[in-house]
């Protein structure tokens, strides 16, 4: 079975979404606060995991006891408004479709697992990736890297032969939690970003390196492999693959499930 995430692997912002500055999304969250008096990070929080298509409704159901001033609740709306604006900024990676298509060859039932609020209408886009069973986090009352969250996307799955594989862009949310429930990963990063590179430096030193070598127990480290509920961060480390393009996941796939058989 393989747990595909949406933004960010299937679906990217189009060159020059936005000005320069904080991300759209962060940015709303930084408005609500200022609207309904609660810190950023706690109602980025309950929205991920409650709520539906309405701002304005979420913020209620997330937060019961809020009393919203009637120009609070033309804020909101009008902030609404804005992020719909944007959504349209996101669109599927050219070769989504194909690469799902070549995945589902290799006779895996593939998913989707997104953390999204319901104002994002992630909906939107995943309808153009056409009939796939998708699972968001504010519709379930989870998200990644909660095991809830995984447990419950995979619950939709029709079969559950081979490993279970996880892709995503995200290391601690996709990855981490992806690897701390039994999956393995595989990791979207077209730039190789720091963890990649940490990520790489850990497999080929631990070819040549006993886990006690201090230089790869710090990369362990900082990857946050040490803190698995595994316990065998060296296991774990062997469990990822990265990939650059999507174009190149069905190749990682088979590749792990070669070294689950070996």
């Amino acid at each position: 079975m393989l747990i595909v995430d949406l933004y960010g692997t299937l679906a990217t912002l189009k060159e020059n979404a936005y000005p320069t500055g904080p991300h759209p999304y962060v940015q709303a969250y930084a408005e609500l606060a200022q609207i309904i008096g609660r810190p950023a990070g706690e109602i980025q929080h309950r929205l991920m995991r409650q709520g539906n298509s309405s701002l304005a409704d979420s913020c209620n159901i997330a937060f019961p006891k809020l009393n919203l001033s009637k120009d609070g609740l033309t804020q909101i709306q009008k902030l609404e408004q804005s992020l719909q604006r944007f959504n349209q900024c996101y669109e599927l990676v050219s070769s989504a479709t194909a690469v799902l298509d070549a995945l589902r060859a290799l006779d895996r039932h593939v998913v989707l697992l997104s953390n999204a609020t319901g104002f994002m209408q992630a909906d939107l886009l995943v309808r153009q990736l056409g009939d796939i069973p998708a699972t968001f986090s504010y519709a379930i009352g989870y998200a990644k890297p909660e095991k809830e969250a995984f447990a419950t996307a995979q619950a939709g799955a029709t079969d559950h032969q081979g490993n279970t594989v996880m892709v995503g862009d995200n290391w601690q949310s996709d990855v981490l939690g992806a690897l701390a429930v039994g999956y393995d990963a595989v990791l979207i990063d077209a730039s190789e970003g720091p963890l990649t590179r940490a990520l790489l430096l850990a497999k080929k030193l631990a070819l040549t390196k006993k886990i006690e070598d201090a230089g790869l127990l710090a990369l362990l480290k900082a990857l946050g492999l040490l803190d698995l509920p595994t316990g065998d961060p060296l296991a774990s480390l062997h469990r990822v693959k990265v990939c650059r393009t999507l174009e190149q996941i069905p190749e990682a796939i088979q590749a792990l499930c070669l070294s689950i058989t070996e």
